[in-house]
């Protein structure tokens, strides 16, 4: 796994050298670059954003958001303690989960305190990427991973404000998930039985004729006399 897949801006010492202490920060999911990631809780918070050149926190309409007036793009994202693998430098480093629209409802109602999840967000080498993803791919004992911690204050410095409200749901529904069945060739006749050939078409003036001939009213029936 790529170094860079740890969190954005940390870098950790090798295995061997002497462990040191790590700010904490939040973790984005990079394109091309799968990530491991542990759940310290047994949740998530979530808020609603904006996009205007950068993502900002939204402060609700009803509390006068600046970013709500000028009808910028709205987004929900969502924050996790999580302990991110670092492969080359075999270390788990703590940060804050920074999760999608599109990857949370994955997570819903399956996140939980030591469940080991594989994250990745695909380019398809024309600059279109897909939307993160994810994949529940172990549970460890919750006993034997890091102590969870407060999120808020990563958050909050995160966006460059005092106070911030993480109970904000994501207003995307469930996904919908069936299985595919094997496709039948009911378009083929069985072996033997040849399929009687389709009835010719009518030319249109024929059609209007007949009609015609089925509705017309004999002159005796229009004038009562016969005449």
């Amino acid at each position: 796994m790529n170094k860079a897949n740890g969190t954005n801006g940390t870098h950790a010492q090798p295995h061997d050298a002497k462990p040191r202490e790590i700010v904490v920060e939040v973790h984005r999911v990079r394109v091309n670059i799968p990530s491991t990631v542990v759940a310290l809780s047994n949740g998530y918070g979530g808020c609603i954003t904006h996009w205007a050149a950068r993502s900002r926190y939204c402060e609700g309409e009803e509390s006068g958001c600046t970013y709500c007036k000028r009808k910028a793009q709205r987004t929900w994202k969502g924050y996790a303690p999580v302990e991110v693998l670092d492969a080359e430098n075999e270390l788990w480093i703590p940060a804050v989960l920074e999760i999608t629209e599109n990857l949370e409802p994955e997570l819903r109602r399956r996140w939980r305190r030591g469940t080991v999840w594989q994250l990745w967000m695909d380019d398809d080498g024309r600059g279109k990427r897909s939307g993160c993803m994810g994949k529940l791919v172990n549970e460890l004992d919750p006993f034997s991973v890091l102590e969870t911690f407060d999120v808020t204050p990563i958050v909050r410095r995160l966006f460059h404000v005092d106070s911030i409200d993480l109970s904000k749901p994501n207003p995307l529904p469930d996904r919908i998930v069936r299985t595919a069945r094997p496709a039948k060739r009911v378009a083929e006749p069985p072996a033997g039985k040849p399929q009687p050939p389709a009835p010719a078409a009518e030319p249109a003036a024929g059609v209007r004729d007949r009609l015609n001939g089925m509705f017309r009213v004999p002159v005796e029936d229009r004038n009562g006399d016969g005449r």
